[in-house]
């Protein structure tokens, strides 16, 4: 580390090999403290006398602390048992620095991915920035998140899905430069700082980003596809701005079918900031109202993942039945929210195999009306009116309002058309699913009573290829 000399000792710069005959290569040797006589170090062709001590760390020799002088007497008897004392506080010192190094490490790092924490990502983008807007050059944000991931931690249970983080951690790391900052900054979403990035070469980054997570497949997963947003800090009011923007663009890429980039352009193709925020904040709130549909279907088993296969087949019956892409999304939201209201079904009801008796199933249908209101302030009108209808009966027999033929809106008959389909075929503790043949003959026996006619000959088409 360093060395010092007086009196026209050779000291500075001087090479010691630790095989040879010195106290400084007996203590690497050994890891003792020694002394030993050094020829040609000495005034002359005297030889000197040397001392060395170790510095422990960590249970093992870091280094040594030596000491060699040029006249005979210089050092004392047992010298070396003196310096050694002075290096064990060395050790201490700098296991004390290698300590407060780690803590300030483990601080700033996620420890499933070793990539930068969330703190870490803010402290860093604050600096990036002001560092940017001092020199005047690009920086560009990249927010990721993984698609479908929640199947992921579902289907193979959470240790699978942590392998999983800790892989994508991995192949990020792989695609950033050494100037560039990768942090994971939520469950499944990831955040990457681009210096000198203007938006085209972040879009181009975060391209190369989902390829590297969609080239292999993840052991047990298999293949996984990731959507990204990206924003620019010239498009940005700040870095607070700058990653709620990138934040927004990933929102639309998720919006608009996964699996994509998604730029955020100030003024161009996106909606006003306003609006966009106000769409964010309702996504946020879907996602958490949809946290507790999922809750509620892993109360019982038998529901397992019941909204989510709801929400998919009402979604393909309206691609189906001619609905827009966009509409058709709307209602799949619904349909992952469609039960909601179950929360507040006593779980003695909720959970009960035997046929209800009349007070309890008026109390189990009062589900379809608390879920309309929960769902408010996170769906469109429409939506809650889906939500609220998908118990309604063709014929007018069903709940809440008792509404018949096409005064139900058309989102909550195919809503209320899946939900029976899964709850026909998915098998229960108490009995079998239904085969395919035999749901569809029970589909078409309900035809204009409780389904509308033209719903079940939809379904029925798009079953054919399956069954």
């Amino acid at each position: 580390v360093g060395s010092s000399a007086r009196g026209g000792a050779r000291g500075a710069g001087t090479l010691v090999a630790f095989e040879g005959p010195t106290a400084t290569g007996t203590v690497a040797r050994t890891g003792e403290a020694a002394r030993c006589e050094v020829a040609g170090l000495g005034d002359g062709d005297r030889s000197a006398t040397g001392i060395a001590a170790p510095v422990v760390f960590e249970g093992r020799t870091w280094g040594a602390i030596a000491a060699i002088a040029s006249e005979p007497g210089r050092l004392r008897p047992g010298a070396e048992a003196t310096l050694a004392r002075f290096a064990e506080l060395v050790g201490l010192a700098i296991a004390r620095a290698a300590t407060s190094e780690r803590l300030r490490h483990l601080a700033a790092t996620d420890h499933l991915t070793g990539l930068a924490n969330q703190r870490a990502f803010t402290e860093h983008l604050e600096q990036a920035a002001a560092r940017a807007e001092r020199h005047g050059r690009p920086l560009s944000v990249v927010v990721l998140d993984l698609d479908h991931f929640k199947v992921v931690n579902d289907s193979l249970g959470h240790p699978a899905g942590d392998a999983v983080l800790a892989e994508v951690g991995e192949r990020l790391r792989s695609v950033a430069r050494q100037e560039e900052l990768v942090a994971r900054v939520g469950g499944e979403e990831f955040a990457w700082i681009l210096p000198d990035a203007d938006v085209e070469a972040a879009a181009a980054a975060a391209e190369r980003a989902r390829a590297a997570i969609a080239a292999e497949p993840f052991q047990g997963a298999g293949n996984l596809t990731a959507s990204a947003g990206v924003c620019t800090l010239a498009d940005a009011g700040g870095p607070g701005d700058l990653y709620r923007l990138a934040d927004v663009a990933l929102y639309w890429a998720k919006r608009t079918g996964r699996d994509r980039t998604h730029r955020y352009e100030a003024g161009g193709e996106l909606v006003p900031p306003a609006e966009q925020e106000r769409r964010l904040e309702r996504a946020m709130a879907l996602s958490a109202i949809s946290s507790l549909a999922r809750a509620i279907d892993l109360k019982d088993p038998s529901t397992h993942e019941h909204s989510a296969r709801v929400a998919q087949l009402a979604r393909e019956l309206a691609l189906a039945s001619g609905w827009a892409p966009d509409a058709a999304q709307a209602l799949y939201e619904a349909g992952l929210v469609h039960d909601v209201g179950k929360i507040g079904i006593p779980d003695a009801i909720l959970l009960d195999t035997d046929r209800l008796a009349p007070a309890a199933r008026e109390v189990m249908r009062t589900h379809a009306t608390l879920g309309g209101q929960i769902v408010t302030d996170a769906l469109g009108p429409e939506q809650t009116a889906w939500v609220r209808h998908h118990h309604e009966r063709w014929d007018g027999s069903g709940y809440p309002d008792g509404l018949a033929g096409e005064a139900i809106p058309a989102g909550a008959r195919l809503l209320g058309l899946a939900d029976a389909w899964d709850a026909m075929t998915s098998a229960r503790p108490y009995a079998a699913g239904r085969s395919a043949e035999d749901a569809v003959a029970e589909l078409r026996r309900c035809a204009g009573s409780q389904f509308a006619p033209a719903d079940v000959a939809v379904l029925e088409h798009l079953l054919a290829p399956r069954r």
